[in-house]
């Protein structure tokens, strides 16, 4: 005859207590984890959404396709204007984004493409300085001589991307800090774009 003991029990039915316990948990993260799966996927696909959405109504900047249309307000020769990417329609564009003004690298380069604008103008193409700055620190920053660290007069129009706006749409954007990468697009006569080349904002940009 087999006999069971109340510890017996008790300790087989611990046991079968805990083994569903341990099941239900199991099941409840394998649930967890599908539903976390199913909900990243869901996130990766509406962000995948989103871009090509971007990308298909021209929102977005791409190689020989035409350039994304952009309105802001730039410091052009001490002076407040508002710009447009067709104000420079006929004419080949350099757009050269920097990160901030007031920084170390940033005058050298942009002094750089000042110094040679003309030699860009006769070749009909004209060169623009782009930041998330607002237009007051352009000219707070323009007015600073050259040997104090300043643009002193420079002689190409500084954008004021103050929405970010122009930088996320030419992919320009750090979005961890907000601030532009360094980056220099070329847009040619009939507004197709047709070099981007962006750099880590610990290399400057090339004017040649």
């Amino acid at each position: 005859m087999f006999v069971l003991s109340t510890r017996s029990l008790s300790t087989r039915f611990g046991f079968v207590n805990s083994a569903i316990a341990t099941t239900l948990t199991q099941r409840n993260f394998s649930d967890s984890r599908t539903l976390y799966q199913n909900n990243f996927t869901n996130s990766i696909r509406e962000v995948s959404n989103v871009i090509k959405r971007r990308f298909e109504d021209g929102k977005m900047a791409r190689i020989a396709k035409p350039a994304p249309n952009w309105e802001a307000k730039a410091v052009v020769g001490g002076d407040v204007k508002t710009l447009s990417l067709k104000d420079f329609a006929s004419k080949y564009l350099v757009m050269v984004f920097y990160p901030l003004d007031f920084t170390f690298v940033c005058p050298t380069e942009l002094i750089a493409f000042s110094d040679r604008v003309q030699e860009f103008r006769d070749i009909n193409t004209e060169v623009v300085g782009i930041s998330c700055d607002s237009h007051h620190a352009h000219i707070a920053w323009d007015k600073i001589p050259k040997n104090q660290g300043g643009l002193g007069g420079i002689k190409i129009p500084l954008i004021a991307d103050l929405k970010k706006e122009i930088t996320r749409r030419y992919g320009c954007l750090f979005e961890e800090t907000g601030h532009p990468f360094r980056g220099t697009f070329i847009i040619d006569d009939k507004g197709t774009l047709r070099v981007a080349h962006i750099n880590d904002t610990e290399i400057g940009n090339y004017k040649e």
